[in-house]
């Protein structure tokens, strides 16, 4: 694949020929479309080899201002009127014989103060560090509109890659550099899963860098609450668009597990709300169509997730108690102890209804679990909690000597 890494190198996507790039990146997206998995292979090898990447990491928020200062003032004087010596226009001189020695001021040389020294001195220093943070952001930008590009030349390909793919941009989204092109990436990343919802790519990419982005009050102010629910707002906001796009998805089964994987943070958002809203029960409807034990989903997310809701809304007990059995039928022997944080709630029924959950998970039905700390932890918090009806149920039906795991 030389011609791959002849593309990526600096004859192609790093030249500083703007050209050159341009070009480079339409030969990309063409050898996408003909050969995706070798071009895909080798871009994220390069992505994931990419120096820019662990420098824009190290970048201060110091480094961040005098990158955004401009060139010839110091970060320390933003906003700071800086005073200039201004040559006297108006002065009369004089003339004929008297001028003989009008110009010989100008040969005595005023030496330059400490001061205007060390000025200078921090100017230079401030210009290597603006040159070092615009040579990050040139280089991120290319890569973050090359993956684009090339992502949306084949979308059912890029499909199956969205998880790993998201795993570089979602990043980028709170950059402060790079945040624009990060977005514009992520819009194109959107318009690669399954349709019908790939039409609402621009509100979910939108939704992904608010939740990337935002405080978490700010994001659940832009969700409708019941009571808005039940008053119908004359239009709709972002985040019920989005709904109304994963409803009309769903109309006709689950949606693919990588297009799920993608907008999923996007539904865990919602339920995180310390009260419920007006599209909570759309949202568990729809996740609860997603409860494959074979399929690779964010298993322990949407536990953690369900717990969170079944705590706000107890009403919701009928309906997450099979969600969470069902979740922990494809979860792994490690996953145990995540699954267990449930005994931490504070609320009782939903310590039952964990307890209830975990039996479900192969490796406790089985009974070839491994002792572990965290594990062995979470059941002794279990054997010591106040209501004893906690204690009843890790023992109803014993599958596995729980309380020797625990000593």
């Amino acid at each position: 694949m030389f011609y791959l890494q002849d593309l990526l190198g600096p004859l192609g996507l790093m030249s500083a020929n703007p050209l050159e790039r341009d070009a480079a990146i339409n030969s990309l997206s063409t050898l996408m479309s003909i050969i995706p998995r070798d071009t895909h292979l080798e871009f994220v090898k390069y992505l994931d080899k990419l120096p820019d990447r662990s420098l824009h990491n190290t970048l201060s928020e110091s480094d961040i201002q005098v990158f955004h200062t401009p060139e010839g003032l110091l970060s320390s004087e933003q906003g700071v009127y800086v005073v200039e010596s201004v040559a006297v226009q108006n002065t009369k001189h004089a003339k004929g014989r008297f001028r003989v020695y009008d110009d010989q001021g100008d040969l005595v040389y005023k030496g330059k103060t400490a001061k205007e020294e060390a000025r200078e001195l921090l100017l230079r220093e401030e210009a290597s560090i603006r040159e070092k943070v615009r040579g990050i952001r040139i280089n991120l930008s290319l890569m973050l509109r090359a993956l684009g590009e090339i992502a949306i030349v084949n979308p059912v390909f890029t499909h199956s890659q969205l998880p790993s793919l998201v795993k570089f941009v979602d990043p980028l989204l709170r950059s402060p550099i790079v945040n624009d092109m990060a977005f514009e990436t992520m819009v194109n990343l959107s318009r690669c899963i399954a349709p019908p919802l790939c039409n609402w790519a621009p509100e979910i990419a939108t939704a992904l860098r608010i939740i990337a982005t935002e405080k978490v009050r700010d994001v659940w102010d832009q969700i409708p609450s019941v009571r808005e629910e039940a008053n119908e707002r004359p239009s709709m906001g972002l985040f019920e668009r989005i709904i109304t796009g994963l409803s009309i998805s769903c109309k006709t089964g689950p949606l693919p597990v990588d297009s799920f994987t993608f907008v999923f943070p996007i539904m865990e958002q919602i339920l995180l709300s310390s009260k419920k809203t007006g599209l909570h029960d759309d949202v568990l409807r729809m996740l609860s169509l997603h409860m494959d034990p074979i399929l690779p989903l964010p298993r322990l997310r949407m536990l953690s997730v369900l717990y969170h809701v079944l705590g706000v809304v107890p009403a919701y007990q009928a309906s997450i108690g099979p969600m969470l059995n069902e979740l922990c039928l494809g979860l792994q022997p490690d996953e145990l102890a995540s699954a267990l944080c449930g005994v931490y709630a504070k609320d009782v029924h939903v310590r039952l209804v964990c307890l209830n959950a975990i039996k479900c998970i192969p490796s406790v039905a089985g009974r070839s679990l491994h002792q572990n700390v965290e594990v062995a932890t979470s059941i002794w918090i279990v054997l010591h909690d106040p209501e004893k009806v906690c204690l009843k149920s890790l023992f109803r039906k014993p599958i596995i000597s729980f309380k020797r795991l625990a000593e």
